[in-house]
């Protein structure tokens, strides 16, 4: 059972980084957003470094969150769910308030509004388990 558990923190861990890397070295991301996008330096001895750090945030985070999730999990599953819903819930009633909702999904009427719901839960859901770098741009899970 550990080894299956290493294995899929390690694989989540990679995934978030691999992610992470390919986005910020894109030369198009670079050019058009060098604000948010560059952290990962030219130099080789130095991206090794970052990509090192990158993995080891996401799996820290993943073990972390999910030694938290399955310790309130014993104690009560009501109250998981609840943590997870409010979570969420504050998650989008902040993307309403920014009117960043539906930024990249531009459906009209209802339909627009659930799917956006949902992307943006699921999304959320699994930050909040891997830490993905490139998921803290204003328009994706917030900041300022």
């Amino acid at each position: 059972a550990i080894f299956s558990l290493a294995t899929s923190v390690v694989t989540a861990a990679f995934t978030s980084t691999a992610v992470s890397y390919d986005m910020d070295k894109d030369r198009f991301s670079r050019t058009h957003t060098p604000r948010f996008f560059g952290y990962v330096p030219d130099k080789i001895s130095t991206q090794a470094a970052v990509v090192l750090a990158l993995f080891v945030m996401s799996a820290t985070q993943l073990v972390t969150k999910c030694f938290a999730c399955t310790l309130l999990a014993v104690s009560s599953m009501t109250a998981l769910v609840a943590l997870i819903a409010i979570e969420t819930a504050a998650y989008l009633v902040y993307k309403l308030a920014r009117q960043d909702f539906q930024y990249w999904l531009p459906i009209p009427g209802i339909a627009g509004v659930i799917l956006s719901g949902a992307i943006r839960s699921i999304v959320k859901v699994i930050v909040d388990f891997t830490a993905c770098a490139q998921m803290r741009h204003p328009s994706e899970l917030g900041g300022f």
